[in-house]
């Protein structure tokens, strides 16, 4: 069998908190995040700036991640066929609507936003990839949700309590099942007022290959009213071509 590697773990996790914390990082600083001695920070530290994939500081003597880690980064995401596909998806959707389009995957109790365009809008809803979506608020979370089994679902949905974020927000696991249901006959789910007051979207999901993503579009709930019918046709579209 297969052995987990304590120190490779912890290795990818400190560009995880690299990326949530947008900031140099002392020796200190990632012990605390890690939740591990400075002596072993210290040396998991040294063993990434001699590899290249991070740097320090002169003057501070803080940690940040290198210009090759990125440009890795960028190089395995350009060749990715499925991450193309996906920004095509964005593209088109951004192009025809003129709202935010954004990309997600299943999380272990989220959807973690992987891509978006910003809409062409003054007015519009704003946030970052990386950004990590409520299953029961969110129209993408709905979407990934009925591409599983209600068993499958439920289990997500009762992993931990589904906190109110609104008035209108769901925290019933068996009335999102049955909502769940109904985003499978139309092919669509949405949302409005669920996670952001004054909020509307729509989202369609499915597999590109063997990779669950959900695509939405997503904006003031006003323009989204307005607008609802062909906001659909273009998320329907989209799908039957993409899954």
């Amino acid at each position: 069998m297969p052995t987990f590697v304590t120190a490779a773990a912890r290795a990818l996790t400190i560009f995880e908190i690299f990326a949530h914390e947008r900031r140099e990082l002392s020796n200190a600083d990632v012990a605390k995040l890690l939740q591990i001695a400075e002596s072993s920070a210290s040396d998991l530290l040294h063993t990434l700036v001699e590899t290249g994939y991070l740097i320090r500081t002169e003057r501070s003597r803080r940690f940040y991640p290198s210009p090759r880690f990125h440009a890795l980064g960028l190089s395995i995401s350009e060749n990715d066929p499925i991450a193309r596909m996906c920004n095509d998806a964005l593209d088109l959707l951004s192009e025809r609507t003129g709202e935010t389009a954004i990309s997600g995957i299943l999380g272990s109790h989220h959807v973690e936003i992987t891509g978006l365009r910003q809409s062409r809008h003054h007015l519009r809803y704003v946030f970052d990839v990386g950004s990590r979506f409520g299953l029961h608020v969110s129209a993408l979370g709905k979407a990934l949700l009925a591409e599983l089994t209600d068993e499958e679902a439920l289990k997500l949905l009762t992993k931990k309590p589904l906190k109110p974020l609104t008035a209108q927000t769901i925290t019933d696991p068996k009335l999102l099942l049955k909502e769940i249901a109904s985003v499978r006959k139309s092919g669509y789910a949405r949302s409005a007022n669920e996670g952001v007051e004054d909020v509307g979207a729509l989202a369609i999901a499915g597999r590109i290959g063997d990779r669950l993503t959900a695509f939405s579009i997503s904006g003031p709930l006003n323009r989204f009213k307005r607008n609802e019918k062909e906001y659909q046709k273009v998320l329907m579209g989209l799908k039957s071509s993409i899954f």
